[in-house]
């Protein structure tokens, strides 16, 4: 009793076979390169975050450097020769240190932190002006003109700066979000 189209069986059976190992290999291989996927996205999502906690903490550090400095350039106004030469000399350092930080970091804002580190050497070299012209045996008119001009410019500066300060603030809120 043996089935007159055993052959046609056969035949069928192994189609079926083979159509049913392609959709396994199909359906394991869709499995698998989609559970890869996530892996490469997760290890591209830590080294931007990386990138990002590195900008933050050079912004933090950068900020912190140009408020202390911005606190030597307000005080040295007020101070007498002998003291004035010295933070002049402190503040040079600061400058040169902040400028060198700025020269080593490899960022998307470098341009900016430079721009701000020349404004505060800027700043600095206006400052020194200003008490030097001070110090000055030179005619009323001559040195409230020359004062005038030395104010504007440290005016101009200081907003600049404060400008600055702003935006380092709003890259900083956004690097948070």
């Amino acid at each position: 009793m043996e089935p007159t189209n055993k052959n046609e069986r056969r035949k069928a059976f192994w189609n079926f076979f083979l159509l049913f190992l392609v959709c396994i290999i199909l359906v394991g291989a869709t499995v698998f390169s989609s559970t890869r996927v996530p892996f490469r996205q997760n290890e591209q999502l830590r080294k931007e975050i990386a990138e990002v906690e590195t900008e933050r903490n050079f912004s933090g550090t950068f900020f912190t450097q140009m408020t202390e400095l911005g606190n030597m350039l307000d005080s040295i106004t007020s101070k007498e020769k002998t003291v004035a030469d010295q933070m002049d000399v402190d503040i040079t350092q600061n400058i040169k240190n902040l400028d060198a930080s700025v020269n080593n970091y490899n960022g998307y804002n470098k341009a900016f932190y430079k721009n701000v580190v020349l404004i505060l050497r800027d700043l600095h070299e206006s400052k020194k002006q200003l008490r030097n012209l001070g110090r000055e045996d030179l005619d009323k008119g001559a040195l409230q003109t020359k004062n005038l001009e030395l104010l504007e410019k440290v005016a101009k500066q200081t907003t600049d700066i404060i400008d600055l300060t702003r935006q380092i603030d709003t890259l900083k809120r956004r690097e948070m979000r």
